[in-house]
């Protein structure tokens, strides 16, 4: 029954009517309704029909018409103050919730198979909406448990759900139209704990209520329950499914593998279920179990493989007792530690994965006895002795003929008597055990350990090249000299042989060793060279008539004779050299001598004829004076003689002096200082001690040349004549001079001159000659271009100064770029050791880094910091490296700056503030160039490691204004002076002012960071120049007021540190 009350009071009410929405929204009905006089409503009702839609229709719209045709239709948000719910619920039968023969009571969830509207409901466990199934939910509906939604699910408010809602799709507003798996939340208020939407499937239940299954059943019946919605199959057959989902079927057939069950939801998904079989079922016996191989330890069994497909290994046993299990996959086993000569029972048993062992298989085996181990025998034995098993026989033959036998003692040793046997002749031992098991034999040689005897062999001299002699037939025979074999051969069958040799000095003792087959050898039979050589003539010094002894060299230890005609004049023995003097008396020359050796076997040499000549030579020529423009050399000499003028050893003319002894040798012309050598040599070819003398320099040099020299040039520079002495004068003075190389060069250090200066220079060769003048006006040089010197990175703008500096360096200074006390105060210590500063990263060194140290050659790196800057592990890349590594690190950036101090020999320091750096960027360059100490403070407190170092310091450059370094701690320091300024480039203005270095050029660095300028403060002092604070695209006033003081400049840093703009106004400043 539907009442509504409707007024009009103009033309009155004609007809009012009820619309109403299906519970999928895919039909709505129409109610009229009448005015009932009585209560002043209209009212009308609607009759259900079979065909109408379970769950709840919801209220759309009251429509009125009134008398003048108009209509005013009112939905649920125009009827002010009606709390009613105005929708009404369809239901047909009883609920699906409620039929025992669907859902048991005692199960933990519940499940629905047709339509059905919910409203006042509790639903204490998991639900299960079936694809069939549209659920509505019209209020008031709590669902404690999970829900699985495989239908529908469309709810207008109402609805809690306490653990999650599994669905398709999930979708909110007006659609209600029934889809699977599909939850319509069309309005009102819902509580769902948590919503899972995925197109897995779901988790279904699936109990088996059948007892425990084994393989050895032929077929088993499996009672089961599910959701009876669900396509079920077993083994690939269909089961059919009663209303409440529980089943009864037959298993056929039943195996160790299990049952499986298949179960496929509405929306394709399949979920396996598997029923475990119980494996009672033993493996088959093992087939073809037999002993394969056997030895005096081991029994070896093999099989054939068992296929079952759950067989797990097999089972050995010996003599009974379990031994081992195998995996499936092996056929053979060796049973091993056994008793020699001893039988054994062996047996094995398959066994499956479930623990069930199968029959067992037996066989059985007997090991060897070990073939005995049977020391050495020689021909001069008479026992065999060794090793056998215990209590067995030894049996010992020489061919067919069993010649001794004995039993093994209790430690396994033998040793049995035998008749000695000839060597080469073959013995067999074999072992026996009671049992009458035999050994295998051993076999074994009689050696031969008789020597030959001693060789006998012929004479021989130091002429022979050929040993005979007799020795043991077919003994191999070896001639030695000392260590050294000097032939080798063998004796014929007959025992005679005959080796080759090479002659042997007489003296020389040989040795003859034989040596039979077996490798016995002889005795040595020694031989000593007989000496059948006369000496070799003696060598004979030129003899004249001034001397008094005939020396030459002969053979070692002969006796020496020098004879004039039959007379024999004198003799001597040559010593162990074979360096010989026989004194005699003074010769007239031309007279004849004859020299003979004798060696100590008698052997006498052939003689040696010599003439006494004659040997007085003539007086050194006299020579006159020879100079650079002479060309005759003149003087006096022995008459007659043959005068000769050489340089060195060539030889530039000769001539031959006159009857009174004059000479005029013609040359061509010589450099002064040239040394000629002048000889005079007689008709006997005696030649007179030289006559040295030196050309004389009488020519001037040419006029030097001079390269051209500006207002800037601080060497002067050309070429002049070799090792000249250069002189360069202004206004008739001289004001430097300096020596010219061997290549005809020079430099020679000036001080810049004005324009228009006229230079005048000279050159004076060694002997005092002076060239003519070369002059040079002085111009006006070209203005410069900055130069930049930078990398890619503090790392590389450093390596880039490095290169910049320094070809080799064999230290370097290493520091960290992340913090700037231990770079600035390193600077005056590498300007010390002549080191470039290069950056490093705290934790490793940059590879670029590595390479410059290579290329530099460095010995040595001095490391700034402690290992908090500069780790340990930069510290063993350097080691690695295979250079020396030593580090300066205190507890403190305070700390390391006085120990770095400490290397500096300076009365003065410079105080600047440790805990930045913008101020001491300016003065780092002239601490470095004056080796002045950079020490660090607080603003307003002096460290104690600071104070420490300046106890011998007589004055102090204290670098800022007071905002820096506070005036009580100026004044607690050594006669200190201030430079400071507003800021850092003031502060740079005052202490380039004040602390004055070179003007020639300076080095420009931003004021921003510190790493460029503390890197190139080294560089700066190697060029006696300052730093030049800058901004990235500004040149401050106070740096600007300082450039044209300079005339260069060079950049530190790429362009994000000093930009173009500013190298652009340097450029400008350069041509002005």
């Amino acid at each position: 029954m539907v009442k509504a009350s409707v007024v009009d009071d103009i033309s009155g009410v004609r007809r009012v009517s009820a619309r109403f929405n299906s519970p999928s929204a895919n039909r709505n009905i129409s109610i009229d309704l009448n005015l009932n006089p009585e209560t002043g409503l209209f009212e009308g009702s609607y009759q259900i029909e079979f065909n109408d839609e379970v769950g709840q229709w919801t209220f759309h719209y009251i429509a009125a018409h009134d008398n003048a045709s108009n209509l005013e239709l009112y939905y649920t948000q125009d009827f002010i103050g009606v709390s009613e719910n105005l929708n009404f619920i369809v239901k047909r039968g009883e609920s699906d919730l409620e039929n025992p023969s669907i859902n048991d009571p005692a199960l933990p969830y519940a499940v629905t198979t047709k339509n059905e509207a919910w409203i006042n409901k509790t639903i204490d466990k998991d639900l299960y909406i079936g694809p069939n199934s549209t659920i509505t939910i019209a209020d008031d509906v709590t669902i404690t448990g999970d829900v699985y939604v495989y239908g529908t699910l469309i709810t207008h408010g109402g609805l809690s759900i306490g653990g999650t809602l599994n669905a398709k799709t999930v979708t909110y507003g007006s659609t209600s139209y029934a889809a699977p798996g599909a939850v319509r939340v069309i309005g009102g208020v819902n509580s769902i704990r948590s919503t899972s939407v995925s197109n897995q499937a779901y988790p279904v239940p699936f109990d088996i209520h059948s007892e425990d299954l084994t393989n050895d059943m032929d077929t088993a019946v499996i009672k089961g329950k599910t959701l009876p919605f669900l396509d079920v199959t077993m083994q690939g057959n269909p089961v059919s499914l009663e209303a409440d989902g529980s089943f009864t079927a037959t298993a056929d057939p039943v195996t160790s593998d299990g049952i499986s069950f298949n179960l496929r939801d509405v929306f394709g998904n399949n979920m396996k279920k598997q029923i475990s079989v119980t494996d009672v079922v033993a493996p088959a016996e093992v087939q073809n179990f037999s002993v394969s191989k056997t030895t005096a330890t081991e029994l070896q069994v093999s099989w054939n493989a068992n296929s079952e497909q759950d067989l797990n290994g097999y089972e050995l046993y010996l003599n009974g007792e379990f031994v081992e299990a195998v995996s499936a996959d092996t056929l053979d086993y060796t049973f091993i530690g056994l008793e020699e000569g001893t039988s054994y029972d062996v047996a094995i048993a398959a066994a499956d994965f479930n623990d069930n062992v199968g029959e067992t298989v037996k066989a059985s085996g007997t090991t060897l006895l070990s073939k005995p181990v049977v020391e050495p025998i020689n021909d001069k034995s008479t026992s065999v002795t060794g090793q056998a098993a215990v209590g067995t026989t030894i049996l010992i033959a020489a061919g067919e003929e069993e010649i001794a036998s004995g039993k093994v003692s209790s430690d396994g040793n033998f040793a049995i008597e035998i008749p000695a046997q000839k060597a080469g002749t073959e013995l067999s031992i074999s072992t026996s055990n009671e049992a009458g098991i035999v050994s295998e034999k051993a076999i074994i040689t009689v050696e031969d350990k008789t020597a030959p005897e001693t060789p006998k062999a012929e004479t021989v001299s130091d002429k022979d090249t050929m040993i005979n002699g007799t020795a043991e037939a077919g003994a191999a025979i070896a001639i030695k000299l000392g260590d050294n074999t000097i032939g080798e051969g063998s004796a014929d069958e007959s025992g005679n042989f005959s080796i080759a040799i090479t002659k042997q000095q007489a003296g020389d003792k040989l040795t003859v060793i034989a040596t039979d087959a077996a490798g016995n050898a002889s005795e040595a039979l020694s031989i000593t060279v007989v000496d059948m050589t006369a000496p070799k003539a003696p060598t004979v010094e030129k003899v004249t008539d001034k001397m008094v002894s005939v020396k030459g060299t002969v053979e070692a230890g002969s006796s020496i004779s020098v004879n004039q005609g039959s007379a024999e004049i004198g003799t001597a023995t040559a010593d162990a050299q074979g360096n010989y003097a026989v004194s005699i008396a003074k010769q007239t020359a031309g007279t004849e001598l004859n020299v003979t050796a004798t060696d100590k076997a008698g052997n006498v040499s052939e003689a040696t004829m010599v003439t006494v000549q004659d040997g007085t030579a003539p007086s050194a020529p006299s020579v006159e004076e020879v100079t650079d423009k002479s060309t005759t050399v003149s003087g006096t000499a022995e008459a007659g003689s043959n005068v000769s003028v050489k340089t060195g050893s060539k030889e530039l003319a000769k001539s031959i002096t006159d009857k009174e002894g004059n000479f005029e040798v013609s040359i061509a012309k010589q450099k002064a200082g040239t040394k000629l050598i002048i000889t005079a040599t007689d008709t006997a070819g005696n030649t007179s001690e030289a006559t040295e003398i030196i050309i004389s320099d009488v020519t001037a040099p040419e006029i030097p040349s001079v390269n051209p020299v500006t207002h800037k040039t601080t060497e002067i520079t050309g070429s002049a004549e070799a090792l000249g002495k250069v002189s360069v004068s202004k206004d008739s003075k001289v004001i430097a001079s300096g020596i010219a190389t061997e290549e005809g060069t020079y430099r020679i250090a000036i001080d810049p001159q004005p324009v228009d200066t006229k230079l005048e220079v000279t050159v004076a060769d060694q002997a005092g000659n002076i060239s003519g003048k070369a002059s040079v006006l002085v111009e006006k040089a070209a203005p410069e271009e900055t130069t930049r010197i930078s990398g890619k990175s503090r790392y590389g703008t450093a390596i880039a100064i490095s290169k910049e500096g320094w070809e080799t360096a064999d230290t370097v200074v290493l520091a960290t770029a992340g913090d700037f006390p231990d770079a600035l105060a390193g600077g005056p210590l590498a300007f010390q050791e002549d080191a470039p500063i290069l950056l490093t990263r705290t934790g490793n060194l940059t590879d670029e880094t590595k390479a410059e140290i290579k290329r530099l050659g460095a010995k040595k790196v001095i490391i700034l910091g402690s290992k908090g800057a500069v780790s340990l592990e930069v510290e063993e890349e350097v080691k690695q490296m295979g250079i020396i590594t030593e580090r300066i690190g205190g507890k403190n950036r305070f700390d390391t700056a006085a120990l770095i101090a400490e290397r500096l020999d300076s009365a003065e320091a410079v105080i600047a503030y440790g805990l930045n750096f913008p101020d001491v960027l300016s003065v780092s360059a002239y601490a470095a160039k004056n080796g002045i100490p950079i020490l660090l403070t607080r603003t307003d407190k002096l460290p104690a490691e600071t104070a420490a170092a300046l106890k011998s310091t007589s004055k102090t450059h204290v670098i800022g204004s007071t905002g820096a370094v506070a005036e009580a701690v100026f004044n607690s320091l050594p006669n200190p002076v201030r430079y400071g300024g507003k800021n850092r480039y003031e502060t740079g203005l005052e202490v380039n002012n004040k602390l004055m270095m070179g003007t020639e050029k300076a080095f420009i660095a931003t004021g921003s960071n510190f790493p460029d300028a503390l890197a190139g403060s080294v560089l700066a002092a190697k060029n006696d120049a300052p730093i030049l604070l800058v901004k990235e695209q500004v040149i401050p006033d106070a740096t600007a007021e300082q450039l044209n003081a300079y005339e260069a400049y060079s950049i530190f840093g790429g362009t994000g540190a000093v930009g173009e703009i500013v190298r652009e106004q340097l450029d400008q400043q350069l041509k002005n």
